[in-house]
């Protein structure tokens, strides 16, 4: 079963809205708009240790895949999904504007995945959004190392630790004049996230635009209250690289997406690493 079959079949309720996404050929030809930009989405739903079981974020998955689907319709871009970057090529990302490495690690892709990544965002012609597990990079998790991705798009750092029972906590806009804060409040709650501890901020390497407030979380346990690294920027990008890039760490519960403040940062990411004046979002 393809992605967006699974998605499909796991969401039933939404299969008429996402469907009209696409038409019959002729009827697409005589009424639909010219895309005006291209989405890659790289992001998987079966956990690569147990072929037969859910990747742990295959909620947020299916959620952020309907949501997207919606958007596109409605603002005129195409998306496409793949379960692993494995497939990446340089003729492939040729005619991609923006990739989202929704919920994939730095972790599992091969020489060849790699180097094309680095073209395309050396090049300055594409753009990266990374989220949540994005960041999971490390000798905590795996001994592969890619020193270009961990520097370029995440600041050098190294993930230790995260709240695994959940916290809420608030989100502190710090540069509310980037476009992707356009119609976002300065400080915004996020209700259930694990928020991850690295051994350092990012801040030194890259230009942070929100953090998470840490006074402000109430953990599920409390017992991981001393789960903390002082200093946490949540969103930030690398204006030193040749193409737009966006990390956001939340992305792990699928309740984001009934987070309007949620929703219109990843909307004005979309426009904004596309390069395109932002829409509406619903």
């Amino acid at each position: 079963m393809s992605f967006r079959a699974s998605i499909l079949a796991a969401a039933t309720g939404f299969a008429c809205l996402t469907a009209s996404v696409s038409a019959t050929p002729s009827i697409a030809r005589a009424q639909a708009p010219a895309p005006r930009f291209k989405v890659l989405v790289i992001a998987e739903l079966r956990d690569p240790n147990n072929p037969n079981g859910d990747e742990i974020h295959r909620p947020y998955v299916e959620a952020a895949t309907i949501w997207l689907d919606r958007l596109a319709a409605d603002s005129d871009f195409t998306v496409s999904y793949l379960e692993s970057p494995n497939a990446m090529t340089d003729s492939m990302l040729a005619t991609v504007d923006v990739i989202w490495q929704m919920n994939y690690t730095p972790f599992r892709w091969n020489l060849a995945a790699k180097a094309a990544l680095e073209r395309y965002m050396d090049s300055g012609k594409g753009a990266w959004l990374g989220d949540h597990h994005a960041s999971l990079y490390g000798s905590a998790v795996t001994n592969e190392t890619w020193p270009w991705y961990a520097d370029n798009l995440l600041g050098g750092i190294n993930y230790r630790n995260y709240v695994s029972k959940f916290a809420s906590g608030v989100v502190r806009v710090e540069d509310p004049a980037h476009r992707v804060f356009r119609g976002v409040p300065k400080s915004f709650p996020i209700s259930t996230e694990e928020w991850y501890v690295w051994d350092r901020s990012p801040r030194a390497k890259v230009h942070v635009l929100a953090s998470v407030d840490e006074s402000t979380y109430q953990f599920v346990d409390p017992a991981q209250s001393g789960i903390r690294m002082g200093d946490h920027p949540v969103v930030w990008t690398n204006d030193k690289l040749g193409a737009r890039n966006l990390y956001i760490f939340m992305g792990h519960h699928p309740n984001l997406f009934a987070n309007t403040s949620y929703t219109t940062l990843l909307t004005n990411a979309i426009m904004w690493l596309a390069n395109k004046p932002g829409t509406p979002h619903r």
